[in-house]
């Protein structure tokens, strides 16, 4: 059963409205962000807005907030200056042992050991730029 206008309607305007808020949390997923907020922002209720959210996505909010925060830890990771607590607070987690545990369940791995086998994989001192800061 095909919908029907009003319906398409419907789902275009929340398909709009749901590119906007990941473009959104794109640029704010380091920050404190509730789904209340996340919400009102895209001027949804709550509820409403975790279904469409999901229906969306494939995932809720907090799972893609986690998921791009995971991925910007991964990259912050190959920054030897950079402790793990620094990083986890830098990618939005609110303590290091919640980064650590989200870390581990995302990439089978802890932080202190991901940074490890990615440098043997993809040494800093082999980077041409990396070089150049530090001799």
């Amino acid at each position: 059963m095909s919908p029907s206008l009003p319906q398409l309607r419907l789902i275009l305007k929340n398909n709009a409205s749901l590119s906007n808020v990941c473009s959104y949390l794109s640029e704010h997923f380091t920050e404190d962000l509730t789904l209340e907020s996340v919400a009102a922002h895209a001027g949804f209720s709550k509820y409403y807005f975790e279904r469409i959210f999901s229906e969306y996505t494939g995932m809720t909010l907090y799972q893609y907030l986690q998921q791009m925060r995971i991925s910007y830890a991964k990259t912050l990771l190959s920054n030897p200056e950079l402790t793990v607590t620094d990083i986890s607070y830098q990618a939005g987690f609110t303590s290091c042992t919640a980064f650590t545990r989200a870390f581990k369940k995302a990439t089978g791995y802890p932080p202190s050991q991901f940074r490890i086998l990615n440098e043997e994989q993809h040494p800093l001192s082999a980077n041409p730029h990396f070089a150049k800061i530090r001799p």
